[in-house]
């Protein structure tokens, strides 16, 4: 046994580490200066490809176009600004407490004023700022006055916070006025998101929409900005991450995006012409790109342009993503149970507690074959037990669980049933805290404290439904027994012999307290309150009732047999009638919760306001209410008692 469980263990264990292994070991991969902006495929004999190449510029002329893994002729390539493509930028500026105290604003106006001098022609720049609100500093415009006004304009309030991913909502925004223009956000920061009302997801799918990529300078003076959001931003929409890590570097690192800006240039070839998606490999110098683009559309952004990734885990790919973790969590939740239960076994000691003595009575031949039942061996568990056992017994819950464990068979005492289920009801609900928050927690709690309790009832329901169809079967093989002459002691001794699943081994038990000096109608009686059978109960009551004015017990017991026959087979013609209306109501009730799942996985940023949002969680604990209510209305009316 001990070993099984240490074997299961370290099972779970390897598992819990294969999983968990690609999502820590993963290393950050260096800048590449080569990167794909966008690919047009809506002519299949004029692809264009825009590409930033921020390497040696007399690499570009040496490029090569890979489409399928088959080298493309293509034109040579040219600057953007050749090619007829107009760029415009937005410039989203941090404008908390902090930008203003490390000089940040300061030196952010300084340079921009200087980008802003050497604009060319017609092209465009806006500038928002973002602290405890969004400021719309400038719109976008080439008018260099209106622009170096607005820099001049750039504040940061004393208590200003950091609204970051409402800022990028808005300078994405500003694109949908250009729509001819490239668009590009150079974002400027120092800190992590403590203001905005829209969380990160929303503001990566406005920026994708806009077609923008976005050029974050990670202005790092005192040490709190968040790179890791930054770096996904990026990694969703295309651009870079600049590290600023000093107000030196600030300048150099607007620079280098306006540097990356003007080197944009686009490659024209023409495709194979074939349906579908198509692998692109782009080639300068000794840096390689691969993206997929489809025939006949337009694709930008870092995401969309991004070939699916292969998984290098030993595992499905979903284990390393949002759902992984619950299931890294649930099974290294089931690993350390495990190991606990391997190290109670090893440290136990033989358990002579008087079921075991007991069982070779109500079980002949098994007792051997069974290993200990008890779960509180080790003395530390013993003595919670204990604790729980002195606690349940003055709240009277002692014998409420007594009788729910003997109707589901389950051969555990209640003490160590309420401390376990207690135990682990609370395990779940931290763990669900930990995962999803708030709803996690209600999730948790709903879960650990409800799905132990709905088994108990099930496994006591369908051991009292199998109970009470053995039983027409079972008073009629003691109607047998009776007429051949045997008395109703022996009889019940026979039929307990013949007689296998719940009733047999009910009725081994009425046999053992017998011989124990019990009455046998007494025995009789605590089993079909055990069981909780009300046809059980009133054939007692019949023999009973036979035994104190006499008459023929056989025939009493064929036509209660006869009775009961007839009454499960009504029963039966219920539920085939009820069935319809018990699937109807398990499809209405299941419904809006699959509902809910496909679309948080199809679209996770549409529902995330129903878990972050304060009205969001309202709504969804009302909701969850009103299913539940409606499924006990549904249930309550296809319900027929017989």
């Amino acid at each position: 046994m001990t070993r099984r469980l240490g074997g299961l263990a370290a099972i779970f264990v390897a598992l819990l580490i294969v999983a968990v292994g690609p999502a820590v070991v993963g290393q950050e991969a260096d800048m590449s200066p080569l990167s794909v902006r966008q690919v047009d495929a809506t002519d299949p004999d004029a692809v264009h490809v825009d590409v930033i190449w921020t390497g040696d510029r007399e690499a570009v002329t040496n490029a090569t176009i890979r489409e399928g893994g088959q080298e493309r002729e293509h034109e040579p390539p040219q600057p953007l600004s050749a090619a007829g493509v107009e760029t415009a930028m937005v410039v989203a500026v941090d404008t908390s407490r902090s930008m203003a105290r490390n000089g940040g604003v300061r030196k952010t106006q300084e340079t921009l004023r200087t980008m802003i001098e050497a604009l060319e022609g017609d092209e465009a720049m806006g500038i928002v700022g973002f602290g405890t609100e969004v400021e719309v500093y400038a719109e976008i415009t080439s008018d260099k006055s209106t622009l170096l006004e607005a820099t001049d304009e750039l504040v940061a309030p004393a208590d200003g916070k950091t609204a970051m991913w409402d800022g990028l909502r808005k300078a994405s925004s500003l694109f949908a006025e250009v729509e001819d223009l490239q668009a590009n956000i150079i974002l400027i920061t120092d800190g992590y998101d403590d203001a905005s009302e829209v969380e990160a997801g929303e503001a990566y799918s406005d920026v994708a929409r806009a077609g923008a990529a976005v050029f974050a300078l990670a202005y790092d003076a005192v040490d709190q900005v968040d790179t890791d959001s930054l770096t996904a931003l990026v990694d969703r929409v295309g651009g870079a991450v600049i590290p600023a890590p000093g107000e030196e570097d600030l300048e150099e690192g607007l620079t280098q995006t306006q540097r990356s800006l003007d080197e944009q240039y686009r490659i024209t070839f023409a495709s194979s012409g074939s349906q579908g998606a198509s692998d692109l490999e782009v080639t300068i110098g000794n840096e390689s790109v691969t993206t997929t683009f489809v025939s006949g559309a337009v694709a930008e952004g870092q995401a969309n342009l991004a070939p699916p990734a292969a998984s290098k885990s030993l595992v499905p790919s979903f284990v390393r993503g949002t759902a992984g973790l619950i299931v890294v969590a649930g099974v290294g939740g089931l690993a350390v149970v495990l190991a606990v239960v391997a190290i109670a076994t090893i440290a136990s000691k033989e358990d002579h507690s008087l079921d075991r003595m007991l069982q070779q009575y109500t079980e002949p031949g098994h007792a051997d074959l069974v290993d200990d039942d008890s779960l509180a061996q080790t003395a530390f568990v013993q003595r919670a037990v204990e604790l729980t056992e002195e606690i349940a017994a003055k709240q009277g819950l002692l014998v409420k669980v007594e009788k729910k464990l003997e109707r589901a068979d389950l051969p555990l005492r209640a003490a160590e049933a309420i401390f376990f289920y207690v135990a682990g009801a609370l395990v779940v609900t931290v763990l669900g805290l930990v995962l999803m928050g708030l709803m996690g927690l209600l999730f948790g709690a709903l879960l650990g404290f409800g799905l132990p309790m709905a088994i108990l009832n099930f496994l006591g329901g369908r051991r009292q439904k199998q109970f009470n169809t053995q039983l027409p079967d079972m008073l009629q093989l003691l109607s047998g027994s009776l007429r051949a002459g045997y008395s109703l002691v022996q009889g019940v001794d026979a039929v307990s012999a013949e007689v296998d699943g719940p009733m047999g081994r009910e009725l081994r038990r009425v046999m053992t307290e017998a011989r124990l000096g019990r009455e046998l109608e007494d025995a009789l009686e605590a089993s079909a309150e055990r069981v909780q059978s009300k046809d059980f109960e009133w054939a007692i009551m019949a023999i009973r009732i036979q035994r104190e004015v006499g008459g023929n017990l056989s025939e009493l017991l064929m036509t209660v047999a006869d009775t009961m026959v007839d009454r499960e087979r009504l029963r039966r013609d219920v539920a085939t009638l009820t069935a319809e209306g018990k699937m109807s109501a398990i499809i209405l009730g299941l419904m809006p919760l699959l509902l809910g799942l496909a679309m948080y996985v199809m679209n996770p940023s549409y529902m995330a306001p129903l878990f972050s949002k304060t009205l969001g969680q309202i709504l969804l604990g009302a909701g969850v209410f009103m299913c539940l209510v409606g499924f006990a209305w549904m249930k309550k009316c296809i319900t027929i008692e017989v």
